[in-house]
């Protein structure tokens, strides 16, 4: 920062999520890491939400829910696809950049597709040997070029549009598909046209016929993949650590108490894997949606260990009641990039299992395990308001 004479009043250095690392001069100003202002409690406000820098997690959940086919934006708290270095959000609910990077992604994946698939097509319908190198070129370039017309439509809209639901992938496949296939015929109506001084060729031949074909496949093929990128987040959500849940628990820092094999329970059963000296508190929230969500904490005398039973959040799309169960883990343990940081107790940081005992990523549906129980069951057993 300067003053009105061009004197640097102030300079800093910021870390990757925007600690401050360094600074230097007696200049004050609000604006800081990203240009954006950081208010007296030291969050950073960017709009939607607020950002701890120390951290390097927002502090309230993302309205947006993610795309599945993008893992990395169905983290609620993440700041920047976790790569600060090269995205921000400015906004608190769109990363800048990500949008052109999967235009980009899809212009190049397309290309090849195309320069390869042109390649192909010309030499199967050739194999009498009745072919030349000019013509073997022209359906690389085309197919090259369509590629990559085709590619960077569908991706950008693939992008824009979300793929966070089912229907959201099905109505987004489809239409992607559609204006890729429109794209790429017509960018190789417009070749054929112009460069082969073919003028037989209309511009919209075959374009409508593209279009359907492109929707029908973009619509099973979006279905198809959101099922099978659920299925793989929810099943192998935790970065393979190589590690069984008999070695994790050696690593631990506590000897924890074993819930796996919950998913399924009901209250009896869940009642007595705990032991009796823990403590069980009733204890409702709020969502930031309105939604008055019935939870219960079963917490260990010396407050290391914890399990939660609580109610789905509908606007997860979620149903029925859920278990949470995990133990205090510092973030320079071997799994200290799986931890969650308690927002309400910041020096607090929290390791989560799946239903067999495996440490899961704070925010992963992995760590959510799906209970067969009712509220009224749930009152009875454990007590309530």
């Amino acid at each position: 920062m300067a003053d009105a004479t061009a004197n640097v009043t102030l300079t800093r250095s910021y870390a990757p999520y925007g600690d401050t690392l360094t600074s230097t001069g007696v200049g004050t100003t609000a604006w800081q890491f990203a240009g954006e202002q950081r208010d007296a409690s030291g969050l950073t406000f960017l709009r939607a939400r607020y950002l701890s820098t120390a951290t390097g997690r927002f502090i309230t959940q993302d309205e947006w829910p993610g795309e599945a086919q993008r893992p990395a934006t169905l983290h609620p708290y993440l700041y920047g696809l976790n790569n600060p270095i090269r995205y921000t959000d400015p906004s608190g609910r769109c990363v800048s950049g990500a949008v052109v990077d999967t235009i980009l992604c899809g212009a190049l994946i397309g290309g090849v597709i195309g320069v390869v698939g042109g390649g192909a097509g010309y030499w199967l319908t050739h194999r009498d040997g009745n072919w030349n190198q000019r013509d073997f070129a022209n359906a690389i370039v085309v197919g090259g070029v369509s590629g990559i017309v085709g590619g960077a439509v569908g991706g950008g809209v693939g992008a824009l549009f979300g793929t966070a639901t089912l229907g959201q992938a099905i109505v987004g496949g489809a239409v992607s598909g559609a204006l890729s296939g429109a794209a790429t015929q017509f960018t190789a109506n417009l070749w054929h046209r112009y460069v082969d001084k073919d003028l037989c060729v209309g511009l919209f031949d075959n374009v409508g016929q593209a279009a359907i074909q492109g929707a029908v496949t973009g619509a099973v093929t979006g279905g198809v993949g959101y099922g099978v990128a659920r299925y793989l987040r929810n099943r192998y959500a935790v970065p393979a650590s190589g590690f069984t849940p008999e070695e994790a628990t050696k690593m631990a820092p506590v000897a924890y108490t074993d819930f796996s094999g919950l998913k399924g329970a009901d209250a009896k059963f869940i009642r007595a894997q705990v032991p009796e000296n823990w403590t069980v508190k009733y204890s409702p929230y709020t969502t930031r949606g309105g939604t008055r969500i019935d939870q219960w904490l079963m917490t260990s005398p010396d407050g290391m260990e914890q399990l939660r039973l609580h109610g789905a959040d509908p606007a997860f799309g979620e149903t029925g009641f859920q278990a949470r169960w995990g133990i205090q883990y510092p973030e320079t343990g071997q799994y200290g990039n799986l931890v969650g940081r308690n927002f309400r107790n910041p020096s607090e940081t929290w390791l989560y299992f799946n239903n067999r005992g495996v440490p899961v990523d704070n925010f992963s549906d992995a760590a959510h395990i799906q209970l067969e129980t009712t509220l009224e069951e749930l009152l009875r057993v454990f007590g309530g308001p």
